[in-house]
């Protein structure tokens, strides 16, 4: 195993991993070896490297793996008359200790605003604030008149600003943002033809409408009764459909957050059908938990969307992870404080949604996913660093560990044992969905682009993370696995 860099005689090295074992997904399996790094740039990998460098890193017992990308991030995401409380400083701090140095947050469409202008201010926002890397998905959510006429436009200024995924909802009419289908297959026609990639939260917005509307007319208000006005029907039902419009017009598509068995079957009998690629992503807490934490104490903190299922969904989630079904595993961050969700005898469709866990994937999947033997280590690469890069336009800058990519690295240690508490972690909640879990595998060390911005527990890094302007270009050539 030797992997050198077209111009790596030039200058000397400025790190070196030493002795740890390089796992750098299905596509690429490297084993126990060195890593040299030049500038922002993986120069070399080899068994050994035994030359003089400004710093050598002992990670012999260690796991190196590339940088993680959560392809799912919110930060101060505005909610039903509260706010997010991870900002981008908080969330992208956070990330690092879960081994996660790129993310991928949302913009938020005024009514009235259109594309590149919802862009430009979430860039605002971001600019000079993240500790990792960022790139941003763009939510289509206005629809009002000559939406289609001015598309074209708005979709080719954007992709100018460097974006190339776009988010939509089938749901949320209430609010304005519902797609209608003949929107929905213009759009994916038309990102389809520029090489662009549109992304689907999947619920049928009539079934969600009747059953809240029914729950909430007999007084069945409360957090426990919030599943049943979001049926794992409801998901499967959009998915079918979504799928069936992307075929009309030839498109890729992704489905964000699949949370059930019905979600799961049906995108896995779309792909044998369709000409483009289906994508699935799922999330740590729809493999761990289920239902029953609505009947808690604690049941408003629970409160996400799509909801937790019960059992059967979550068993049927993790058999397609191990059979290769689920494209890539991102987490939907988006946490909330427990007095932001605490509002006694309010009803459900007044608490925020949304749950904490861009520090926590990486443990949580190997100890529930890897140690079991469901997957491989290189499959777990492949679901949290290298598919998202693929995916998503950012390979092989992000996603491996190859020389000429970005030197972004994570040192892990597979044996410690530990249990998740909120207390214990970087996120900017007092809640975890997973406090009191066991967990197996922590982050020691994490390099940025050469930099080392983790290190022993501590935070090293001063806010260097960058905008990543991705181009359709980037998509085309990581087509995804």
């Amino acid at each position: 195993m030797e992997y050198t860099h077209r111009d790596e005689h030039l200058t000397p090295y400025d790190v070196i991993i030493s002795g740890g074992e390089i796992v750098s997904g299905t596509s690429l399996v490297l084993g126990r070896g060195d890593i040299a790094i030049r500038g922002e740039k993986i120069a070399r990998i080899a068994p050994h490297v035994d030359v003089p460098c400004r710093r050598r890193i002992d990670a012999k017992g260690l796991l190196v793996l590339p940088g993680l990308i959560d392809p799912h991030v919110h930060t101060s995401l505005p909610m039903r008359g509260t706010v997010s409380s991870d900002d981008p400083a908080s969330a992208t701090a956070a990330a690092l200790f879960g081994g996660v140095t790129t993310i991928i947050d949302f913009t938020e469409q005024r009514a009235g605003q259109n594309l590149p202008e919802s862009l430009r201010d979430k860039l605002s926002l971001l600019a000079g604030h993240a500790h990792t890397d960022y790139a941003l998905h763009v939510n289509v959510t206005d629809f009002g008149p000559g939406f289609e006429e001015r598309l074209a436009a708005d979709l080719a200024a954007v992709v100018r600003l460097g974006a190339i995924s776009f988010k939509v909802f089938p749901c949320y009419s209430k609010e304005g943002h519902a797609i209608s289908r003949d929107h929905l297959k213009t759009l994916l026609k038309m990102s389809d033809a520029m090489g662009l990639l549109v992304l689907v939260h999947a619920e049928n917005d009539r079934i969600l409408l009747a059953n809240e509307e029914k729950l909430l007319a007999t007084g069945q208000i409360a957090p426990r009764d919030y599943p049943r006005s979001r049926p794992p029907r409801a998901e499967a039902r959009a998915i079918s459909d979504v799928i069936e419009a992307a075929r009309a017009v030839d498109a890729a598509v992704y489905f964000v957050h699949v949370s059930t068995a019905g979600g799961l079957k049906r995108i896995v009998a779309g792909r044998q059908r369709a000409s483009k690629p289906i994508y699935l992503e799922t999330c740590p807490h729809y493999l761990i938990l289920d239902e029953s934490v609505y009947t808690g104490l604690d049941a408003a903190q629970f409160m996400v969307a799509p909801p937790l299922r019960a059992p059967e969904h979550r068993e049927a989630l993790l058999k397609g992870l191990g059979r290769g079904h689920v494209d890539v595993v991102a987490t939907d961050h988006c946490p909330f404080l427990r007095n932001q969700k605490d509002r006694p005898g309010a009803p459900f469709t007044e608490i925020p949604n949304g749950l904490p866990g861009v520090e926590t994937r990486l443990a949580l999947l190997f100890t529930i996913a890897v140690m079991p033997r469901l997957i491989t280590l290189e499959r777990l690469v492949d679901l949290t660093s290298t598919n998202p890069a693929m995916i998503m336009g950012l390979y092989p800058r992000k996603g491996c560990i190859r020389p000429g990519s970005d030197a972004d690295l994570v040192l892990f240690d597979p044996n410690t044992q530990w249990t998740i508490q909120p207390s214990g972690l970087h996120m900017n909640t007092d809640f975890s969905p997973h406090d009191g879990f066991k967990a197996t595998g922590q982050v020691r060390t994490v390099l940025l682009r050469g930099k080392v911005v983790l290190e022993n527990g501590a935070l090293c890094s001063c806010k260097s993370g960058r905008y990543l302007k991705r181009d359709p270009q980037g998509l085309s050539a990581g087509a995804g696995p």
